[in-house]
């Protein structure tokens, strides 16, 4: 532990007393010149936590630059394997300016929990990165519209609100800690996402893949494996051609209208509603290998928000 401290001494005239501060850490005040700097900051690639912003180096820098910096308590850390765990802005930002700073550097601090949201805490598409999670973005969206699903769990009505974004889904604001279990529990939430960018363009500038990929895990949850992607995969599929009834020439044209009112005015959240809305019924229908006379669903048409069917 005390060698990473000792590295200081590479840098000339650079001295520090070092305090031993709780069971295996230690903290010391020190002067962090651009070669120490330089020496500590690992490559972008592999700050596990979060990706460098570069904005916020060139203000840090800035400020170093014109002697407006000031130490706010904050501390650089280490892990006490020595890895960087907070701090990569500072030491880039001494880097680029050629100016030393004063602070406090902590070896030996455990890492941060999920549930720790002190200073500039950490995304949940952190903590994906963090866990090596495949597709974070896609993962962490999917995870937070399934959490508003599974809480209104009184029903397709409760879920119809929670989707919309009423009161009825009720403690849909999770902590990051409850979205990684929840991820624990539905570990398939990951090859959804994966299938939602894979197929990404059919619905560019219509509605976001996060919620089909999220209907892609809802189906696949309800069907034998491989049912959800051919349903997604059929839909996609312009080639063939089906009957003016068939359940997915009927999704086709609702989407293609939709296409159109969305370049005009943009995409709500109130469109999740319907999308999930007709493309339930389209994948019931499909299940069912049954036709569909139309494909509607509106506040002005009276109906319930549809429960989704089984395809075993």
């Amino acid at each position: 532990m005390e060698e990473h401290f000792k590295r200081c001494i590479l840098a000339p005239g650079t001295s520090f007393q070092l305090y031993h501060i709780g069971e295996g850490v230690y903290a010391a005040s020190l002067t962090i010149s651009p070669e120490i700097a330089a020496l500590w900051l690992p490559g972008e690639s592999d700050m596990v936590w979060r990706s460098r912003n570069w904005d916020t180096v060139a203000l840090y820098k800035h400020q170093m630059e014109e002697n407006q910096w000031v130490f706010d308590g904050n501390t650089i850390k280490f892990d006490a394997k020595g890895k960087l765990i907070d701090g990569q802005h500072r030491l880039a930002a001494a880097i680029a300016s050629k100016v030393s700073f004063r602070t406090v550097v902590v070896m030996g601090a455990i890492d941060q929990h999920p549930m720790a949201d002190t200073g500039k805490k950490r995304s949940l598409i952190d903590w994906l990165r963090h866990k090596k999670t495949s597709h974070p973005s896609e993962v962490a969206g999917i995870l937070r519209f399934h959490a508003r699903w599974i809480t209104a769990s009184n029903g397709p009505e409760f879920q119809y609100n929670a989707l919309k974004g009423g009161r009825a889904n009720c403690g849909n604001e999770r902590s990051n800690e409850d979205l990684l279990n929840l991820l624990d529990e539905n570990p398939h939430i990951v090859s959804s996402a994966a299938f939602a960018r894979r197929t990404a363009s059919v619905f560019t500038g219509l509605f976001p893949r996060i919620w089909v990929g999220h209907l892609h895990y809802l189906f696949g949850q309800k069907s034998d494996d491989g049912d959800a992607d051919k349903f997604f995969n059929d839909l996609a599929e312009r080639t063939a051609t089906l009957d003016p009834n068939n359940p997915l020439f009927l999704l086709r044209s609702f989407l293609d209208k939709r296409r159109i009112a969305a370049n005009r005015s943009g995409v709500t959240q109130k469109d999740a509603v319907a999308f999930y809305a007709v493309t339930i019924m389209a994948w019931n229908a499909y299940v069912l290998d049954s036709d569909l006379k139309a494909l509607r669903w509106g506040p002005r048409i009276k109906q319930s928000f549809p429960e989704i069917l089984s395809s075993e």
